[in-house]
């Protein structure tokens, strides 16, 4: 889940919460969030923010 969020152009942090199954992401300004849910997506995960 990790390396499929930081291939997103802008993501600049994350960190992931298994236990709670969650992801915190830092980005720049302009990353935009269907970015971040494509690439979930695309690694197998699901996500939504």
């Amino acid at each position: 889940m990790q390396a499929a969020l930081e291939t997103v152009d802008g993501v600049e942090d994350v960190e992931i919460d298994y236990s709670k199954k969650t992801a915190t992401v830092t980005c720049k300004a302009g990353t935009k969030a269907k970015d971040l849910i494509t690439a979930l997506e695309d690694g197998g995960y699901g996500g939504s923010i």
